[in-house]
């Protein structure tokens, strides 16, 4: 076999190799645990979620004496808090996030002085659109 061969079954080879070794990597890494939901590569859980959209938008109307809009907008952060508890991890994409239901983690997550908990980056047509209010403040701006 010539040098050129080699590279040829070298690469044939690693690109056989490298799904495995991803797929072994997620499953150790990113595997579930108790309040997780799993990870699936590149997507994460959106296809879950839209599914639950969609079921909740073509049930029945709104009560108008109702303010509980959560199983309507958010029907997968419900279905997902019942599973896992209130504060659990989701994937958006390759994004992770945490779900924070419980009020004492609610206060930590707010009351961060340490940069450990950032704000999602709202992208410039949000910040266009709303400005720079307390919502979208870090640290001392």
């Amino acid at each position: 076999m010539s040098g050129s061969g080699v590279g040829v079954v070298l690469a044939a080879f690693a690109a056989a190799l490298v799904p495995l070794l991803w797929a072994a990597l997620v499953r150790q890494v990113w595997r579930p645990a108790s309040g997780a939901r799993r990870y699936r590569f590149y997507v994460g859980n959106n296809p879950e979620a839209r599914a639950m959209l969609a079921a909740a938008a073509s049930g029945e109307a709104l009560e108008r004496s109702s303010n509980d809009i959560v199983p309507r907008v958010m029907p997968h952060v419900r279905a997902w808090a019942s599973l896992y508890g209130k504060v659990f991890l989701s994937w958006t994409g390759s994004t992770p996030r945490l779900w924070a239901g419980d009020l004492d983690m609610a206060k930590r997550i707010l009351s961060d002085k340490a940069g450990l908990y950032v704000k999602p980056d709202p992208g410039s047509a949000l910040l266009a659109l709303l400005g720079m209010g307390l919502a979208f403040t870090e640290g001392d701006d």
